[in-house]
């Protein structure tokens, strides 16, 4: 529930990656106006990846999953009456603090609760195969969806991204049911936060090396969603043949590559 959660809590904000042209006539905004929402997100959310660790390790998982799986869907809810070009930077502000802020430090962290020793690479490689098959399923509903109401463009987007905030709200209610309290899962083994434990890891190579490698595969990423919209301009594409491209892009790979590399890694490891 929380890998395929991971993915469809954020396609709301990422909308732009797949439905680029889409969405851009169905909320009336410029090529600018599209990348300065998704950027209002994204600088909150760089914001926000230290303290949402620090929040993890205070409040319990189950409490910070469904809350975030909740506010994200009713901000979905806003995004679905295509509001004017204020508001939906306040939705996608607020997206990047319910996504990032409360919900992304429990993903690892519920993932590493329940993996045995020398089991986690092996379970975060099977959390990202499970991740790219759940954003591979909604992805080809969704471009069904778009297809089927290609006439209207903003009636498609509205279907859309309803859809999407019914499935957040139904993972909202679903972590409150079946996500278990942790035996210690608050500090309880003393190897909680602390600005100590920040200063070490900052004096290692590997960290600075690994933080680099993140940065530049995901300036990578962000460009490689632009052939999205060059596709249909550029080269002539169909709609449907470029959503099909862009879904299989950004969710199909990474449901091969994660368990492949995971289990690489526990091999290494």
């Amino acid at each position: 529930m929380i890998s395929m959660g991971s993915s469809i809590i954020y396609t709301p904000a990422y909308l732009k990656f797949v439905f680029y042209n889409e969405l851009m006539a169905a909320l009336h905004i410029t090529n600018e106006q599209v990348g300065t929402l998704l950027s209002a997100c994204a600088i909150t959310a760089t914001i926000c990846y230290l303290p949402s660790g620090i929040v993890a390790d205070k409040v319990r998982a189950r409490t910070l999953s469904w809350v975030g799986f909740a506010l994200t869907a009713l901000l979905t809810f806003v995004y679905a009456t295509l509001p004017s070009y204020n508001t939906l930077m306040f939705v996608f502000v607020g997206m990047g603090l319910t996504t990032i802020l409360i919900w992304w430090g429990i993903r690892f962290k519920v993932i590493r609760l329940i993996s045995g020793e020398g089991e986690y690479s092996r379970n975060i490689g099977l959390s990202y195969g499970l991740y790219g098959a759940a954003g591979l399923v909604v992805g080809l509903v969704n471009t069904f969806i778009v297809t089927k109401l290609a006439a209207s463009p903003e009636v498609g987007m509205r279907v859309l991204i309803i859809f999407l905030g019914i499935l957040i709200a139904v993972l909202a209610v679903l972590s409150f049911l079946f996500i278990p309290r942790f035996a210690g899962e608050i500090g309880g083994d003393g190897t909680g936060f602390s600005f100590k434990g920040v200063g070490k890891a900052l004096t290692m190579p590997v960290v600075w090396l690994s933080s680099a490698c993140m940065f530049f595969v995901y300036f990578y990423y962000t460009g490689v969603t632009y052939t999205t919209p060059y596709l249909k301009g550029a080269l002539g594409a169909s709609a449907t043949l470029v959503l099909l491209i862009g879904t299989i892009r950004t969710y199909g790979i990474t449901l091969f590559s994660g368990p492949v590399f995971g289990a690489i890694a526990s091999k290494v490891g």
